[in-house]
């Protein structure tokens, strides 16, 4: 049988002084420590989204390989047949064009990016040879609705008829 306490037997229950304030003090300290922890792994998770999504917009690389079948000028500087590393880094329609082999830089110049109304089926180039020597005027890269004039002005419609190409 059990025995029920009366609201007379309850209030005389007495427990030590301090016992229930430490209790009280040490289960808030208890939160606190347990939201900042909760805190930090937010921020943590937010911060790694942020740094997710930057290297996200960041990973569009503007940079393509294009293979040279024959010795070229770019820029005035002669390069000689082979495979290319091409980079392009700017804002806008005026961007800086670099050519590299490996880990070296080959050759840099500026260019224009000139709308296409078609992507671009393959990578490759076109050469002007008015001058003597096949200097290279225009870069097309695969997949993409523009390709890349050299040189500091560009014309909106290069001709074609003073043009050979290359591709890959």
């Amino acid at each position: 049988m059990q025995k029920r306490m009366t609201s007379n037997e309850c209030s005389q229950t007495t427990f030590p002084p301090q016992a229930g304030r430490k209790a009280g003090l040490k289960d808030e300290g208890k939160r606190e420590k347990a939201d900042m922890t909760k805190s930090k792994k937010f921020a943590s998770i937010v911060t790694f989204s942020l740094l997710l999504a930057a290297s996200a917009v960041a990973g569009e690389t503007n940079k393509t390989k294009l293979k040279v079948s024959e010795d070229v000028t770019v820029g005035g500087k002669q390069i000689p047949a082979g495979e290319y590393q091409v980079e392009w880094t700017g804002t806008g329609s005026s961007v800086e064009l670099s050519f590299s082999s490996g880990k070296e830089t080959v050759a840099k110049v500026p260019a224009q990016i000139v709308p296409l109304k078609v992507a671009t089926a393959r990578n490759g180039y076109a050469t002007d040879s008015a001058a003597g020597a096949k200097a290279v005027t225009d870069i097309f890269i695969s997949g993409k609705k523009f390709e890349l004039s050299l040189g500091e002005v560009s014309a909106a419609a290069p001709t074609t008829a003073a043009k050979a190409q290359g591709n890959n």
